[in-house]
């Protein structure tokens, strides 16, 4: 199996865990810098749509609080 293609099953595998980078690759005997890196070099290869997001701010709402994000790309 060639290197590129082991990535996107590692990247899948991750996706498919929910867990933390950190458990992930504590679970997986992998060092966590590298896979940091492996998954910031993914970003380029996402789908419209998606991608990693991070609160920027919270709202109050009935239902409780309600993360307002923003798109890193």
């Amino acid at each position: 199996m060639k290197k590129g293609s082991k990535d996107r099953v590692l990247l899948h595998r991750f996706e498919k865990s929910r867990l933390s980078v950190s458990r992930f690759c504590l679970r997986e005997g992998i060092a966590q810098a590298g896979f940091r890196r492996l998954l910031a070099e993914s970003v380029h290869e996402l789908k419209p749509g998606s991608g990693f997001f991070q609160a920027i701010s919270f709202v109050e709402t009935r239902q409780g609080w309600i993360p307002v994000v923003e798109l890193k790309s």
